[in-house]
This record gives C-alpha cells, sequence and structure tokens, in this order.
C-alpha cells in the first residue's frame, strides 16, 4: 500500500515543508509515498499528469497503479504530533470490503457527533452517512481504490470533488460505508490545512512557523519560503 501526496504546480513549495512534518512526527512510517503533480520539479518519486484537473491527475493515478487502496494525503496538511502506527495500522486493516473510506481524523463537532452513528461492531469508530454532506472528504484517509474511482470524476477541482462526489455517494448507499474514528489517529491542522480559499490560514501559521524558525533560523529554507508567501499576499 502507498501513501498518496497530490498537489499542483502552484502549491509545489508545499511539499517539502509537508514533508518534513511527515517524516518528524512519523518516524515509523511502514508505507512509500508517491507525489502526483503537474509540471513543476519536486525531488522523490513523482508522477507528472500536465494539463489534468484535480480528480483527473488522482484517476489517472489511480488507474495506472496495482495497489488497491491507499492512505491519501493532501500536500497542505502538516502533522502536529506523533503518530501512533498501532492505531494506523486498524484503521487500514478497516478499509476493506464495503467500508470504503476510513479517515484518519473524525473533524469538527457538528459533523461528527450530530450526523456519524455507532458502529457496533467496530470499536473506535462511528459510521459516517453517505446521503450526508462531507461524505467524500479530501483529508487525510484511507481509501479503497475502487471506491475513488466510483466518486471521482475527470475535470473537477477539489472543491467540486467534495461537493459533487458527496452527491453521488447518495446513490451508493448499498454499496459502501465511511468510517470516522472516535479519537484523532493523526494529529493534524484543526479543521484545515496550511491554505484556505488560496490564502495561508493563520492557525497554521501560529504552530509551524515557530518550529521552522527554531529549524534553520530566519535563513532556513522552509522559515524563507513561509515568509516570502506572506510577503506576496500582504503586497496583494
Amino acid at each position: 500500500m502507498k501513501v498518496i501526496i497530490l498537489t499542483c504546480d502552484k502549491y509545489a513549495w508545499i511539499v517539502p515543508i509537508c514533508l518534513y512534518f511527515y517524516k518528524k512526527n512519523w518516524p515509523d512510517n511502514p508505507y512509500e509515498h508517491e507525489i502526483v503533480t503537474e509540471t513543476e520539479y519536486i525531488d522523490g518519486k513523482v508522477f507528472y499528469y500536465k494539463n489534468k484537473s484535480w480528480a483527473s491527475r488522482l484517476i489517472d493515478h489511480l488507474k495506472q497503479s496495482r495497489e488497491d487502496k491507499f492512505l491519501f494525503f493532501p500536500e497542505e496538511y502538516m502533522i502536529k504530533k506523533k503518530v501512533n502506527t498501532k492505531r494506523d495500522k486498524v484503521a487500514e486493516k478497516l478499509c476493506t470490503d464495503d467500508v470504503g473510506c476510513v479517515r484518519l481524523s473524525n473533524g469538527p463537532y457538528k459533523y461528527f457527533s450530530k450526523h456519524t452513528a455507532n458502529s457496533l461492531s467496530i470499536k473506535g469508530f462511528r459510521e459516517y452517512p453517505l446521503k450526508d454532506r462531507f461524505s467524500m472528504v479530501t483529508h487525510i484517509a484511507f481509501f479503497q481504490k475502487q471506491f475513488l474511482l466510483d466518486v471521482l470524476q475527470y475535470g473537477e477541482d477539489i472543491h467540486q470533488t467534495e461537493d459533487n462526489g458527496s452527491k453521488r455517494l447518495k446513490k451508493l448507499e448499498s454499496k459502501w460505508r465511511i468510517l470516522w474514528p472516535e479519537n484523532n489517529i493523526i494529529d493534524y491542522t484543526h479543521n484545515g490545512g496550511l491554505m484556505r480559499k488560496g490564502k495561508l490560514r493563520p492557525e497554521t501559521l501560529s504552530w509551524i512557523l515557530p518550529e521552522l524558525l527554531e529549524l534553520g533560523g530566519i535563513e532556513g529554507e522552509f522559515y524563507r519560503t513561509i515568509q516570502e508567501k506572506i510577503s506576496q499576499e500582504r503586497r496583494k
């Protein structure tokens, strides 16, 4: 099984920062990761899909892969605390048969406690109904390949994938189930990643900047990259 880090040329600069926190806080990670992007050079095992939408890149990558399931990892999510690999492996094993998606974080209260239902046969997890909004999410999660191929559609961006994908899942209630953990398995940026509507998210900057400053000082590569992006936003 592989980890897919999906990005694009616009946000390729985030990937090295994401991988810094990914490796630091998951030192015993048992998976190989693959980076899926457009054309911008990124160091590592990278697959390039030129002139493709967000969903199109992912669909084409899934179709050429021999894997049956993946850990999906958007580039903008930064892991905050050490990952418990034993709990992660439990979640991975649950992603089989009719369980098409197992999230590794449980989401905001109004979508978790009010929408999810107890799963009597699966301790520590709750079921999220396919008929509700956000049944298709692009957060860190295990996905079966066929689940994604059933839900994704060529030509859609990430927001269209979540909105339209959730609508498509309503028609698949008899085929798939979705699980959310009662307690986060991977603790990452609360309620979002580094970016929000194309802008840097202050809540995320508040904790990654001090760490990046401590890592390399004001001349450190990652710290300088973030400061440059902050300056660009202020000039707009």
